[in-house]
């Protein structure tokens, strides 16, 4: 009896416990820029900014931070990363592509010229 009682006290001191700010700071590792997108819990964009930004206005309600690589300045500082991707899209991409195309290829070559 005791020992629930403890851990319905240690449940509501978990519960109502007070939410503290956090202060964040972001440090670019790279010559690449990263683009900063805030939103809100709903899936709505508060705002775009950049980590080159000096200062970037923070929502009092609720948010969510999502921080991708500008790939566009990835691409001129580091050609190296361009070719990478470019192959992998085109073994993502490509060669389904044209397999499709042969494939209706044939089938108009089979209508066309099979019948004489």
């Amino acid at each position: 009896m005791k020992g629930k009682i403890i851990m319905i006290l240690i449940l509501m001191a978990v519960i109502l416990s007070p939410v503290l700010a956090v202060n964040m700071s972001i440090t670019n590792f790279g010559t690449a820029k990263q683009d900063i997108q805030i939103y809100t819990p709903n899936g709505t964009m508060i705002g775009l900014y950049n980590t080159s930004s000096p200062i970037i206005p923070l929502p009092d309600t609720d948010f969510q931070i999502v921080i991708r690589p500008n790939t566009a300045a990835s691409y001129i500082s580091n050609p190296g990363l361009f070719l990478t991707d470019a192959v992998g899209y085109l073994m993502t991409f490509a060669i389904p592509l044209f397999a499709i195309l042969g494939f209706c290829a044939i089938l108009i070559g089979l209508s066309r010229y099979g019948r004489r």
